[in-house]
């Protein structure tokens, strides 16, 4: 695999619906993965409540299978931070309008004009 660009990357497209958590947790490096726990990630891992995986153990407090998957999903999506082994560049995530799961640099900010993610050093100011 090439090495990154400091660029927006669409990661998991939405195609995969309600397993684009299990994917993330199953199909990206762990070592590239940081500001989430290892246990979230082993949690997604195992899929939404009703899946037909074969590990349909409860998690601890869980009342149902599944039970905290989205909850849980959104901390990640809130708090992980993936380095580009080769780039060594670091991207957030970003949950976009269609539903794909984008890589964002991190030092990159919203534009309300451009309705997404900038470099701030192509920001002109006014």
């Amino acid at each position: 695999m090439k090495p990154l660009t400091k660029s927006i990357h669409c990661y998991l497209d939405s195609a995969s619906g309600q397993y684009i958590p299990k994917r993330f947790a199953l199909e990206t490096r762990r070592e590239c993965i940081s500001g989430v726990k290892p246990e979230q990630l082993d949690y997604l891992a195992k899929g939404p409540g009703g899946s037909l995986d074969e590990d349909t153990s409860l998690a601890d407090g869980e009342s149902e299978r599944g039970e905290w998957y989205w909850d849980t999903w959104q901390t990640v999506l809130d708090n992980a931070i993936l380095t580009d082994p080769e780039s060594r560049f670091q991207f957030r995530l970003w949950n976009g309008e269609c539903g794909d799961i984008f890589l964002v640099p991190i030092d990159w900010e919203w534009s309300d004009e451009a309705n997404t993610f900038v470099d701030p050093s192509t920001l002109s100011e006014d």
